[in-house]
């Protein structure tokens, strides 16, 4: 009696969290839900498309869609607004725009956030878009931007030494495991 008591109680705390979540999700899919995340989305528009305009001199822009998932339920699709059939470098480039954009959106909307942003494979993206990065991030102030890259895919405009906080090569390894 005792083991059937418990999962009648388990049953009716599954049954509660199963219709608050239904509650949730009719809240999720209102006209007034929608607008809101119309609004955010523009707000955030705004600084990903001065992110952009720095280093591409584009509008970046992100846009949503009301789609239905494979399991039927209704979700909101987010992706990059199609500005073109770009090479790994651009989509490398948008990424980082996304990102400092992101950081600077959250600060104004006082939505924590980590205020650093970790990329790899910078190389793909063209001396210009490294060189502007660079400036970008200093003018944010708030932002640590951490970049695995050769020094020889160092643009000769960045000056290196005042930028680069740590240095890793075959004698030199991050964790000093022995060989």
């Amino acid at each position: 009696e005792t083991s059937i008591g418990q999962l009648e109680k388990i049953q009716g705390v599954i049954q509660e969290k199963e219709e608050e979540l239904k509650r949730i999700d009719d809240a999720l899919f209102t006209q007034e839900f929608a607008k809101r995340i119309d609004d955010r989305l523009d707000e955030f528009n705004d600084y990903f498309s001065a992110v952009s305009q720095k280093m591409y001199r584009k509008d970046f822009t992100i846009e949503q869609e009301k789609i239905t998932s494979n399991d039927g339920k209704p979700c909101y699709k987010f992706s990059i607004a199609d500005n073109g059939n770009y090479s790994d470098g651009v989509k490398k480039g948008e990424a980082t725009c996304f990102d400092l954009a992101y950081v600077s959106f959250a600060d104004k909307m006082h939505i924590p956030c980590l205020h650093f942003i970790l990329n790899d494979k910078e190389e793909l993206l063209h001396n210009n878009q490294l060189t502007l990065i660079a400036r970008i991030v200093e003018e944010q102030k708030n932002v640590q931007y951490v970049s695995s890259i050769l020094t020889s895919k160092l643009p000769d405009g960045i000056d290196v030494k005042r930028y680069q906080v740590l240095t890793l090569s075959e004698t030199n390894k991050l964790f000093k495991l022995p060989d």
